[in-house]
């Protein structure tokens, strides 16, 4: 009877091992989609009327891309520079924006390391 209660054990243990990361990392994704869709999503929930999934997401990844060209270019780090140097005069947000900044530019580099 040990025997048994022991393998039960274990192999509820290895299913809790397998559904907590999957279930943790659907949650995540559908966080992350909601988020990111309820950005522009109730704009165009007031314009068309109605809602329609994903539309947020997609018209957000695509601004991003956008702002993406914009900054990759050399009238857009102009504008960059311009706009930093107009964030590094406002104390408190100086401090958030070199924070955060840093963060993704360490973030960036373990990316580049990695491949």
């Amino acid at each position: 009877m040990g025997n048994l209660k022991a393998r039960i054990k274990r192999v509820f243990i290895g299913g809790l091992a397998v559904t907590i990361p999957l279930l943790v990392t659907l949650f995540l994704i559908w966080w992350a989609f909601e988020l990111v869709d309820g950005v522009l999503g109730p704009v165009y929930d007031r314009l068309l009327g109605y809602h329609i999934p994903g539309l947020g997401f997609i018209s957000t990844i695509l601004l991003i891309f956008l702002v993406g060209l914009i900054a990759t270019n050399v009238a857009g780090q102009k504008l960059l520079s311009w706009g930093e140097a107009i964030f590094s005069r406002i104390p408190i947000i100086k401090i958030i924006y070199v924070s955060v900044k840093q963060m993704v530019a360490a973030m960036t580099l373990e990316e580049k390391a990695s491949l």
